[in-house]
């Protein structure tokens, strides 16, 4: 529990509770989504779904996993930014898929969120691996996976699903449509605890910097 008394660990762990809001619902009810909003069958949507969250899937694991490697080589200031970053742009573009009337665009539009969720994996673990230190690596991805997979896979699909009731029993149109909006805006949070991961990780860098000078 030394871990969570880290500023820097702890902002990582907020993240990844957000990230649980975000990807747990967009995941369960994304498919439903392309069925009920655009009308595709079950094996059409699964099929355009998955093929390209396997694609997106995998380049982004690689290509975060590079990135993170090459930020923490140089110790960068900005070492989170990069999923901030994508994450902001994926609430932007989720939020205009989940209500374009056209299904094609509606799956393209998607595509920045699937490719996020991949891209930030490497910098999660990553981050909090080199945050906890030498030693304590599994605690940290313990903790880090307690908090993506407890609280949001819980309550996430639950919101939505009361918000599309609610909208639905009120004759509003596009009632999961409405629910999904909790998925770009758990991503914005997620966006936020990251930028300020980063810059409390900036100040650990910092600090673990002069010591060794002292002793120089």
């Amino acid at each position: 529990m030394q871990l969570l008394a880290s500023p820097p660990f702890r902002w990582l762990v907020v993240g990844a509770v957000t990230l649980g809001f975000a990807a747990t619902p967009f995941y369960a009810f994304a498919t439903p989504f392309l069925i009920r909003t655009h009308g595709y069958s079950a094996s059409e949507a699964g099929l355009a779904f998955g093929v390209l969250q396997g694609i997106s899937g995998v380049a982004g694991t690689l290509l975060g996993g590079r990135g993170f490697d090459r930020v923490a080589r140089h110790k960068s200031s900005a070492m989170l930014a990069a999923p901030a970053i994508l994450f902001i742009i994926a609430a932007v573009t989720t939020t205009m898929a989940l209500f374009v009337p056209v299904g094609w665009l509606c799956i393209v539009l998607l595509l920045p969120a699937m490719f996020a969720f991949a891209f930030t994996l490497p910098y999660a673990f990553g981050s909090a691996h080199l945050v906890a230190g030498r030693g304590r690596e599994a605690m940290a991805s313990s903790l880090g996976m307690i908090g993506s997979s407890l609280v949001g896979p819980a309550i996430g699909p639950l919101l939505v699903g009361v918000i599309s009731d609610a909208a639905s029993a009120a004759h509003v149109a596009n009632g999961l449509g409405l629910g999904l909006l909790v998925v770009p805006v758990a991503t914005v949070l997620t966006a936020t605890a990251y930028l300020i991961a980063n810059r409390r990780i900036h100040d650990w860098f910092q600090a673990s910097v002069v010591p060794e000078h002292r002793r120089g």
